[in-house]
């Protein structure tokens, strides 16, 4: 029950930070209690919480930048360490790549929404992330059915990503 709870509460502040506007959204402590809420879902022992959250945390980074960037400048950070984290503790359940993998999206989205002179440096965050997912070859073939799926959509994303962002690699 309380999954459904933190999972409805995460939704429920979503859309009402999309549909309010700015002038709502970064009022304290309305602001500060958003923040603490979407912190304690990044932080969820619960998978699906965890994956819930970053889902719902794309859709917010997605917002006009006069909602998205006070949350972008707070929860990046926390989202950026865990995605660190996922390379010396690789998913084993399909629930926690999904909450991977819905990092990586929210990721996206933060690069995406951030002014076009801080995108070379958030990519060069990005990147790395993506490619300390990979598997070297001679793991691939024991590793988890989750590390599996987690090496094969950091490649997919990479090679998408790769030629956008050449200028990174180099």
């Amino acid at each position: 029950d309380s999954v459904v709870d933190q999972v409805s509460l995460l939704t429920a502040l979503t859309v009402f930070l999309l549909s309010a506007g700015p002038d709502v959204c970064t009022v304290e402590p309305l602001h500060a209690l958003c923040l603490q809420r979407f912190n304690a879902g990044m932080d969820a022992k619960d998978p699906l919480v965890v994956s819930r959250c970053y889902q719902l945390l794309t859709s917010l980074f997605q917002a006009p930048p006069a909602v998205a960037i006070p949350y972008i400048q707070v929860l990046g950070p926390p989202l950026v360490r865990y995605l660190q984290k996922v390379e010396r503790s690789r998913p084993q359940s399909p629930e926690e790549l999904s909450g991977v993998l819905e990092g990586v999206r929210a990721m996206e989205a933060l690069v995406q929404a951030a002014d076009e002179s801080q995108r070379p440096q958030l990519v060069a965050i990005l990147l790395p992330l993506l490619i300390s997912f990979l598997l070297d070859e001679n793991a691939l073939g024991s590793a988890p059915a989750a590390s599996r799926s987690l090496h094969e959509a950091a490649l997919k994303d990479l090679m998408r990503l790769g030629p956008q962002h050449s200028a990174v690699f180099r």
